[in-house]
């Protein structure tokens, strides 16, 4: 059996054991970080809301899932696209 995520990623059972693995062993609190009382990955990427009108957002989902990615790494590409130039 396998699922489809909403990116269009397709998870199999094989992917699920090994998640059910890891989560077995367990999760070691040394690769976070606490930042304002947040808890922040490792690699220093950090969660920020925005609001955006009812279009943009609906344009966004689609653009995500037309091309196989998430609403996330098409904000992150855009801004540093536009910070980079």
């Amino acid at each position: 059996m396998s699922i489809k995520t909403r990116d269009g990623r397709t998870i199999d059972d094989t992917t699920l054991a090994e998640w059910a693995d890891d989560a077995e062993r367990g999760y070691s609190l040394d690769r976070l970080t606490s930042t304002d009382q947040r808890l922040t990955p490792a690699d220093g990427t950090v969660a920020v809301a925005v609001r955006l009108p009812a279009g943009v957002y609906a344009a966004l989902t689609a653009r995500a899932r037309d091309g196989h990615t998430t609403r996330d790494r098409l904000i992150t590409e855009a801004v540093a696209t536009m910070l980079a130039s």
